[in-house]
């Protein structure tokens, strides 16, 4: 951290000492891990750049130098308790409590695992086209189980049932995959994991074959795998966006769907040559159940933007995302000749 002095005899140092991480972090932010297992000697040194105050240089010689460094620090103790018994510094502690964030254990946010067991299992399958599902019996013994080892536990039951999946000849990982801890329900689990009570994050995890086949379909017709679960969740919500917005997990005060709805709109539309039927049929998968509605909805958007074709595409697609503007401006394009 402070550098190594003059002839320190090290092995590929210079003769002259070299710099340590505070003087190399100057101006930035230095991260420390484990601030808990710092060395009593470091702990107390520690306190000379937090405090702004000057410290001799390791390299060579000259006057003592300071830092301007942001100091992040983590640890897995509970520092308080360290504290009072005598095992880490009452003031290097108050100096780094500032700002104090706590990350509950995995086990204190159990509707996260769904979450992260669907992105750890895209990670361990990143084969384009052969990504694994997560069946419903598997979630429900992911997310009852108490998770000891937190998220660096979940990363690894996740990896070595994706290879038992592969080895079995399984489409979707299934709770056998998983390992002999999880065929046994933990005395301190919950009886039964309701799937409704999932948050809504973690309803579209591709927990069976069938959704993935649905979500499929979309990504075959040019949307992307996040629109296929958004489009999928409305389609199970018939189209009403706040009921999607929860069990996606969006906000409803900063209306992502609503744009990234009103963005998909003008995708299909754009697929679609601007035909509201058509563009209204993409958006349902093929699902006629809803046609009419999705249909009315489409031809608002239509009629919102036809009154003002006359000004810039920059103007007509300043609040929609980024990655739909293209397809909104062919839109334009379609639309301009016919109403003219």
């Amino acid at each position: 951290m402070f550098g190594y002095g003059r002839n320190s005899g090290l092995p590929n140092l210079p003769r002259e000492g070299q710099a340590g991480l505070l003087e190399q972090a100057d101006g930035g932010v230095l991260f420390l891990d484990e601030i808990g297992e710092l060395p009593r000697q470091a702990q107390l040194l520690l306190l000379l750049p937090l405090e702004g105050r000057a410290f001799g240089p390791a390299v060579g010689s000259g006057p003592p130098r300071t830092v301007n460094v942001k100091f992040v620090c983590a640890t897995n103790r509970d520092l308080p308790r360290e504290v009072e018994g005598g095992r880490f510094p009452r003031d290097l502690y108050e100096r780094l409590a500032g700002q104090v964030i706590r990350l509950p254990s995995l086990r204190e946010r159990p509707g996260d695992v769904a979450i992260l067991a669907e992105r750890l299992l895209s990670e361990a399958t990143p084969e384009a086209g052969s990504a694994l599902l997560l069946d419903a019996a598997a979630l429900e013994a992911l997310v009852t189980f108490s998770w000891p080892g937190n998220v660096r536990q979940l990363r690894n039951v996740i990896r070595r049932a994706a290879q038992r999946a592969r080895l079995n000849g399984h489409e979707a990982v299934q709770r056998g995959d998983l390992g002999d801890e999880f065929q046994r329900r933990e005395p301190s689990s919950p009886p039964t994991l309701d799937l409704a009570a999932v948050p809504a994050a973690a309803v579209h995890t591709r927990l069976a074959v069938t959704k993935q086949e649905e979500m499929r379909w979309f990504v075959q017709r040019g949307f992307s795998e996040r629109e296929a679960r958004e489009l999928v969740v409305l389609r199970d919500s018939g189209f009403q966006v706040g009921e999607a917005e929860v069990r996606l997990g969006y906000s409803g005060e900063a209306r992502t769907l609503t744009r990234r709805l009103r963005g998909m709109t003008f995708k299909s539309l754009s697929f679609c040559d601007a035909d509201v039927e058509r563009a209204a049929a993409l958006l349902l998968g093929g699902d006629p159940t809803l046609q009419a509605k999705v249909a009315l909805r489409v031809q608002k958007v239509v009629h919102s933007v036809t009154p003002r074709l006359g000004e810039s595409d920059g103007a007509l697609v300043d609040n929609l995302p980024g990655e739909y503007r293209r397809y909104a401006v062919e839109v334009f394009a379609m639309l301009r000749p016919r109403r003219s």
